[in-house]
């Protein structure tokens, strides 16, 4: 190396150390500023009311808060503390100039878009409060919170159509914000939901079992049958008569695969002493009741879409098991009423009401008979129809 050479290197090593050494000791400094004030992020609330927490966010020097904005000028964590540190010391009016920088810089801190979240309510923004809430939800953030507020939401019709379409475009929170019902508390709240639902099938969306079944069992335990029925049937337009698969075919298939069902299906029951399930054997289904005779438990019961009325019940069973017909209880069940079907002295097979049943969807239940000897029993139903009588159409 010539000696040119070696002191064009020194000079630019000297160079390098006199301006590095600047450089290192901004960057030590910065850093340090960063991390006093990130270690504020997540008490950075406006609804913060805690006053060691205001003490503490307030008593950040300026001069770190000024440094770390400069180190980091695009970081929303950063510009969100030095927002609620400005607001502390200055005022609630100093809110609006920061949160607008706030918004500009993303989605990704979620102290940052509680407040955002706040301010918008505040301003009763509600696009605002749908476009923070989904950016949450997407990351599945604060959703014990935001939930309820998004359920309050589904009941405003004006805001309606633009949630059906955030649900429809399957973001990855809407299943699970579907299947979450104990937000809703107040009949708008469910009727909502059902409008919510049905306005998603009608954009082509299938809603899985999933999210369809939780819908129908909340709705029923709201008493709201007859909106629980028409979602269940949604899935099902082809259920014309008051009683569903009177042949126990999907029974069968539900028993067998351990699928979750919803009222207007059959549910099979078992205890000690008894045990109820559906099979298909040879293409056909069948209800297996399996009973030592004690007790009156139920076996299996279905919620039903039959109108207020009489009622007759036809039981298909083979002729060893027409004997024991007399130790089931065969009862329409309204909320406070119980109509029981009498077993006809001339077709045993057949039950009918003695007077009208008095509501809407009562459920058909199957149970033993108190009056039965305690004697086991082993009873297989292959068909259950249920029909209207005293009407034109009697005896069809």
């Amino acid at each position: 190396m010539t000696e040119q050479s070696k002191l064009r290197r020194g000079i630019a090593v000297a160079l390098t150390a006199a301006v590095l050494l600047p450089v290192e000791g901004y960057l030590a400094v910065a850093s340090s500023a960063v991390n006093t004030v990130s270690a504020m992020r997540a008490s950075a609330l406006l609804t913060n009311k805690d006053p060691q927490t205001m003490r503490g966010i307030r008593g950040l020097p300026q001069g770190t808060v000024d440094a770390a904005i400069a180190a980091k000028p695009v970081d929303q964590r950063i510009v969100n503390v030095a927002m609620i540190r400005d607001v502390q010391t200055a005022g609630a009016s100093r809110i609006a100039p920061w949160i607008d920088a706030v918004t500009r810089l993303g989605w990704r801190d979620t102290p940052a878009l509680q407040n955002r979240l706040y301010v918008s309510a505040t301003r009763a923004n509600v696009a605002d409060i749908l476009d923070v809430s989904d950016a949450l939800l997407r990351r599945r953030q604060l959703m014990d919170q935001i939930i309820p507020v998004l359920a309050t939401v589904e009941t405003d019709p004006s805001l309606r159509k633009d949630f059906v379409r955030r649900l429809s475009s399957k973001v990855n929170w809407g299943g699970l914000y579907l299947q979450s019902t104990g937000a809703l508390k107040t009949p708008a709240q469910f009727q909502a939901r059902y409008e919510v639902m049905m306005a998603m099938q009608q954009r082509g969306l299938r809603l899985d079992s999933g999210v369809l079944i939780p819908n129908v069992d909340a709705l029923d335990r709201a008493d709201l049958p007859a909106l629980a029925f028409e979602l269940w049937k949604s899935r099902r337009p082809g259920i014309t008569s008051p009683l569903n698969d009177v042949s126990f075919v999907q029974a069968a298939t539900n028993f067998q695969s351990g699928t979750d069902t919803v009222p207007y299906e059959w549910q099979m029951k078992s205890g000690q002493g008894y045990n109820a399930s559906a099979y298909v054997e040879h293409g056909r289904g069948s209800l297996d009741i399996e009973w030592n005779g004690r007790g009156v438990p139920v076996f299996a019961e279905q919620r039903t879409s039959a109108t207020p009325g009489r009622y007759a019940l036809d039981v298909g069973t083979s002729a060893e098991n027409v004997g024991d017909l007399s130790a089931l209880n065969f009862t329409l069940v309204c909320a406070e009423d119980a109509t029981p079907l009498v077993q006809d002295a001339r077709n045993p097979k057949r039950f009918a009401t003695s007077g009208a049943v008095p509501c809407a969807y009562p459920v058909l239940r199957i149970a033993g008979d108190i009056q039965a000897a305690a004697t086991p029993r082993h009873i297989a139903i292959d068909r259950l129809v249920l029909r209207r009588v005293g009407t034109a159409n009697e005896g069809a």
